[in-house]
């Protein structure tokens, strides 16, 4: 192909551009923004400079250095009155003193899949057989409930999250003891087992795989399919053979019935092992513990060398005279001041009184300690804490002389949130499944009432063992406001009695029957009724009830 010529013959030449410049690197102290898009992933930015943590999986950030992190957990629990604090305070709003059960049976479900006789009555009175059956069993005084024979229920469920709350996990198995059933013995061959977290491990301390990770085995799928506990714990001289002997125990039978509980709070997918809730401020919290140890040392010292005596002798006096070989007179003035506080002692009401010898002075040492940066600092890290469990300052530090109504209002709504959460999800992870594993044996043991053509209860599992649970109460901040907005819920319809009464930790029902008792009670002997059990006011004579004659008026 013939080449372009010009107007006058010449060959035209396509020249390239001339080319730019070499970009030069950014220097680490200049500008380094075109190659980073977002000041978080720079290398230049002062604040990440030696910051540069690997994204591990989640397994692979806890299981590896797990047992690190719970020992030390537990050692900044034994010993540290506020951090057993905390967990004690979060253990008494999620558990409190008593866990029971409210059983809902979903009668629409079972009405829709196996007929009209699975109504509304017959829910009604299973629920009352099935929650006293559950009493019976988990209230046990000789806790045939508990596989060790030691706690009732609800004090199981109380350990099993101090477990969770410190080690990350709590594990239980429901077990299965025919052995003990008999006249004056079990009435139940289920059984709940708590097992230390730490026995969960893969066998012989191997690594994880790809269907194994921390003691949980998993299939294709990431389907936890059972677990693998140690015999005996670790570091027990007399349990060194069975520490390392593993067994496996699936996560259900066959049918469907758990076996192992594991609860953990799972802060990404595929994790299979849970972390403290100690683990976010776990050092900064160590060296408070330090801090308040040195700050409590130095102020006790303080107190014990409260006083000093000055003598005459200045320190330019004593060079002095120690260089002018005056070893007789300094020797001499010494064992004179000894001889004369040793016979001069002076005791008044048990205290010593001391004379001074001429010449000499008494001079009072000021406390330092604890100095003016203890408190804020102090504080600063009981917030960091208070925000990682989910509660205020004020629960743990149990201090609320900063703290006015609209404060501890706004704390105490905040908390609630966290509390529930916390306590829905340990129901749903913990709770619900050993009254699933109990619930199938009562369904053909307890004879419950159920129409003839009443399902197996593997096959409508969900709808019998739907439940929910009364947990510790909510508490009051101010009872007259929050009773008043209690009241105005239920009678706006988006509160119920059996709601209201959860929350401060009643069954509705036990508190209708004890005011109907009462009510019998003071008719037969003759008391009349006061105010809050008559619903009459005694100044207008209107049925009306007080609490509403009591309320501000409606806005037209």
């Amino acid at each position: 192909m013939p080449g372009l010529i010009d107007a006058y013959g010449n060959p035209l030449v396509r020249q390239a551009p001339p080319a730019a410049p070499p970009k030069q690197r950014a220097a680490l102290s200049g500008d380094a923004s075109w190659a980073f898009p977002y000041d978080a992933s720079s290398w230049y930015q002062p604040e990440g400079d030696g910051w540069f943590p690997i994204a591990y999986s989640p397994d692979h950030e806890i299981n590896v250095h797990r047992d690190r992190m719970v020992a030390r957990v537990r050692d900044l629990t034994r010993n540290d009155g506020a951090a057993t604090g905390a967990i004690l305070s979060t253990l008494d709003q999620v558990i409190g003193g008593a866990y029971r059960l409210i059983a809902l049976p979903d009668y629409r479900w079972l009405q829709r899949h196996f007929g009209p006789a699975f109504d509304v009555v017959w829910a009604e009175e299973y629920r009352q057989a099935v929650e006293g059956e559950w009493r019976d069993w988990s209230e046990d005084p000789l806790f045939y409930n508990d596989a060790e024979r030691q706690l009732n229920v609800a004090d199981q469920m109380w350990l099993a999250l101090r477990h969770q709350l410190v080690d990350g996990d709590a594990i239980g198995a429901a077990e299965w003891h025919p052995e003990r059933v008999g006249y004056g013995r079990a009435r139940y061959a289920t059984t709940l087992r708590l097992i230390d977290p730490d026995r969960l491990s893969n066998p012989y301390e191997m690594i994880d795989t790809r269907h194994r990770r921390g003691g949980v085995e998993i299939d294709d799928d990431g389907v936890p399919v059972g677990y693998h506990i140690r015999r005996g714990h670790a570091f027990d001289w007399y349990q060194s053979i069975d520490s390392m002997i593993w067994d496996f125990v699936p996560r259900e039978t066959p049918w469907g019935r758990p076996i192992v509980l594991h609860y953990y709070d799972r802060d990404r997918t595929t994790q299979h092992r849970g972390l403290s809730a100690f683990i976010p401020v776990l050092n900064t919290f160590k060296m408070l513990n330090r801090f308040d140890a040195v700050t409590l040392q130095a102020a006790v010292l303080a107190a014990v060398y409260s006083l000093v005596v000055e003598s005459p002798y200045d320190p330019e006096g004593l060079r002095e005279m120690l260089q002018g070989g005056q070893y007789d007179d300094l020797n001499n003035y010494s064992a004179m001041r000894a001889l004369y506080h040793r016979d001069r002692p002076i005791k008044l009401n048990n205290a010593t009184v001391l004379p001074t010898f001429p010449g000499e002075s008494l001079k009072a040492l000021g406390p330092t300690q604890p100095g003016p940066e203890y408190d804020p600092f102090t504080h600063a890290v009981y917030r960091r804490l208070a925000s990682s469990l989910g509660t205020t300052t004020e629960e743990i530090t149990r201090d609320w002389t900063k703290t006015n109504y609209s404060s501890a209002r706004a704390g105490f709504v905040s908390a609630w949130r966290t509390i529930s959460r916390r306590r829905a999800r340990f129901d749903r992870g913990f709770a619900k499944g050993i009254y699933v594993s109990w619930h199938e044996e009562a369904y053909e043991i307890a004879d419950l009432p159920l129409p003839s053509n009443a399902p197996d209860f593997a096959e409508a599992r969900g709808a019998l063992a739907r439940c929910k649970w009364i947990g510790a109460p909510r508490g009051w901040v101010d009872p007259v406001k929050e009773a008043q907005g209690a009241v105005l819920r239920m009678d706006a319809g988006v509160s119920t009695l059996q709601t209201e009464a959860a929350e401060q930790g009643h069954d509705w029902e036990e508190l209708l029957d004890q005011r109907a008792r009462e009510r019998t009670r003071m008719t037969e002997l003759g008391i009349p009724f006061p105010e809050w059990i008559a619903g009459i006011s005694p100044q207008t004579g209107s049925d009306e009830p007080a609490f509403q004659q009591a309320r501000p008026p409606k806005p037209q």
